[in-house]
Formats: C-alpha cells, structure tokens, sequence
C-alpha cells in the first residue's frame, strides 16, 4: 500500500477529512481507490474532481518489455512449383502485450507491413495469445495464435496464423504455418510457413 495523498492545507471555508487512500496494483495497471468525506464550496470541488482525474490517468502504466518489435523476412512455399512465388519478405511491425503474464501467457495486439509472395507491399493488423515456457537455461519454446485483417498475400480480409517461438525472453524466432486452405473467394494455391524475429524492449 503507497499513501497518495497527505494532509491537506486548510481552504478558505471547507472543511474536509480524508479517511483512506489506496494504490493498489493489477498486473501493469495500477487503480487509485480514494475515500474522501468533506464540504466544499464554489469552484473548490469542480478542482478536486480535476485533481483525481489526474491522478487516476496517471496511475496507469505501460511498462518497456510490454512492447516488442517484429522484423520479417522470410517464407517458404509447399505444393507449387510453377507458382514462382516471392519467399523474400522483409518488413516490420509492432507488438502491444496488453494483459497476461509469463506463467498464463500473454494477449497482444500486433501491426506491420512486409513484402508478400506476390511482391506487393501487404499490410495487417492482429490480436492474439502467445506463451513461453523456459526449456534449458534462459532458452524458451512457445506457442500462439493471431488473427485479424490482412491486406495482401492474395487476401482482404480475415485471417488467422498460428505459431510457434524458439529464443530467448528478449529475442525470438516465430514460425508460422498456414495450411492450404480455401474460405470464401479465396483459392490458396500452396500452404506458406512464414519466418519472423520478435524482440522484446
């Protein structure tokens, strides 16, 4: 428990009594519970409520190793051998951790372009849920699973890739594989296994 607030100086005409201030902590967001009993005139209260909110605002924080960069560069096709598809993919991206943790696995949200197999500038945007379990040493091996819009690869709409992670807790190499399938209008010619780095911050 961290106290926010000590006694107050005296205002002309109120009078107050500040029974209970708590800061208590919820993964990376922290809420500020206030009780405060009291008489106010005039503007003094439209203040305090200002103050509080600042407060409250402020309580929240993001932390570095929330935040993770993606760099992309690779794929490989199976199943067409005349299709001639690009397999160079370099681009980039962003990872937002939003909530979870090590021992429950972690909810993100993701965004990025890269080069598709077609050689054109593709661009999506994600959520989804990944976990790491520490196999030898500080090494990792995970799983996930993101879904989400996608503009390119021969697709405008929903998709989804499921991966799995081998590195370490800062850098790791996620490898995604995406079967031949067919949904809607949309005619897979081969399934893709897609390379990626994430480094954390």
């Amino acid at each position: 428990m961290t106290s926010i607030l000590g006694r107050a100086s005296t205002i002309s005409r109120v009078a107050f009594s500040k029974e209970l201030t708590t800061l208590k902590s919820e993964g990376h967001v922290q809420i500020l519970t206030v009780t405060t009993i009291g008489l106010f005139q005039g503007n003094v209260m439209n203040l305090y409520r200002i103050l509080l909110a600042g407060l409250a605002l402020q309580s929240t924080i993001c932390h570095a190793d929330d935040f993770s960069l993606l760099a992309f560069g690779a794929s490989d096709h199976h199943g067409c051998t005349t299709c001639h598809l690009n397999e160079s993919n370099p681009g980039a991206g962003l990872e937002w951790a939003f909530s979870g943790d090590d021992d429950q696995g972690r909810w993100f949200t993701r965004a990025g372009s890269y080069r598709d197999s077609f050689r054109k500038t593709a661009y999506f945007g994600a959520v989804g849920w990944r976990k790491e379990w520490q196999v030898a040493g500080p090494a990792t091996l995970g799983i996930g699973l993101q879904g989400g819009y996608l503009d390119g690869s021969g697709r405008h709409g929903l998709a989804a890739l499921p991966f799995i992670s081998i590195g370490f807790r800062k850098v790791a190499l996620e490898v995604g594989y995406l079967p031949k399938v067919t949904v809607g209008d949309h005619h897979a010619k081969t399934s893709v296994t897609t390379f990626n780095l994430r480094w954390t911050f």
